[in-house]
């Protein structure tokens, strides 16, 4: 089992946001990896204005 306390702080940040990323309506987890994918990380996914996800 993987402790949370272990994990580098990067990476937990980085997991939040994909998390949150597949709670937006309309986005499954095929779509946020494409964001993922084109943003580079789920936090700049976040960043960008929804209108401009082109998937």
């Amino acid at each position: 089992m993987l402790c949370i306390s272990t994990v580098p702080r990067r990476m937990h940040h980085d997991l939040l946001y994909r998390i949150a990323l597949t709670l937006v309506p309309n986005i499954g987890d095929v779509h946020a990896k494409a964001l993922v994918n084109i943003y580079g990380d789920a936090n700049r996914c976040f960043k960008a204005k929804e209108k401009n996800w082109k998937l």
